[in-house]
């Protein structure tokens, strides 16, 4: 995961104002606040306000440049995302493997490269990145702008980002409390002397794959007790 302030969202030759504030918008949501525009904009048209409300001070401080190499003078590394295949020898990995990934781009900057809406990166423009991202989807189509910025800022910043939180984590049950479950579980099942040890197994093996906490466990005595006693009583 990088950290929001290492990272720069960069966008070459956009065509819609309006995906550029969806873009910022997905900035905004992950901390991030380092947009750059290449091509002939001198500033960011004012149409991207209007999907950018949420982050004026994104589209405001946005820096507009000329070239690919002037967005990326200060970066130690640079992410071109593209589905296309240029047969070039940069390396490329899928997003979620680049996610996992530790140390990518040193202590330095890293540029998170998008192409135009209608023709994405060009083959020049991916030879300028360390590496090529590809964001995968089942349908086999292209992610507009916005949804692949906010899909890749997600998955690259997000879970580090100054909000983030992760919840305390549940108490498990011990091993007498899941064996007491089974116990009772076993007992108050049609008898099955054949296949006795093959479902005891089974049992422990549901138990395990599930997981519970010791408070969805306890739920679970509740409902067994609710099905359970009215129609034969507890063995």
């Amino acid at each position: 995961m990088l950290s929001p302030d290492r990272v720069a969202v960069v966008l070459v030759s956009p065509e819609n104002p309006l995906n550029v504030g969806f873009v910022a918008r997905a900035m905004k949501c992950c901390a991030v606040d380092d947009l750059r525009v290449v091509g002939e904009w001198k500033e960011i048209p004012d149409q991207a306000h209007r999907t950018g409300t949420a982050a004026p001070e994104i589209l405001d401080g946005a820096k507009c440049v000329a070239t690919l190499s002037e967005a990326l003078a200060d970066c130690s590394a640079a992410v071109g995302f593209s589905r296309r295949d240029f047969d070039l020898p940069v390396p490329t990995a899928e997003l979620r493997t680049l996610a996992a990934r530790d140390g990518f781009g040193g202590d330095g900057r890293v540029a998170l490269v998008f192409g135009k809406e209608s023709a994405g990166l060009s083959r020049d423009d991916l030879a300028s990145c360390d590496l090529i991202c590809e964001i995968a989807n089942p349908g086999h189509l292209s992610y507009n702008l916005g949804m692949a910025a906010s899909i890749a800022l997600y998955e690259l910043v997000a879970e580090k980002g100054p909000a983030a939180a992760s919840a305390p984590e549940a108490k498990r049950p011990t091993l007498s409390e899941l064996e007491a479950f089974e116990n009772m579980l076993q007992a108050n099942l049609i008898p099955d002397i054949r296949n006795a040890e093959a479902r005891k197994a089974l049992i422990h093996q549901l138990l395990v794959r599930t997981n519970p906490s010791r408070i969805e466990l306890q739920s679970m005595f509740g409902f067994l007790k609710e099905l359970i006693g009215p129609r034969k009583g507890l063995r």
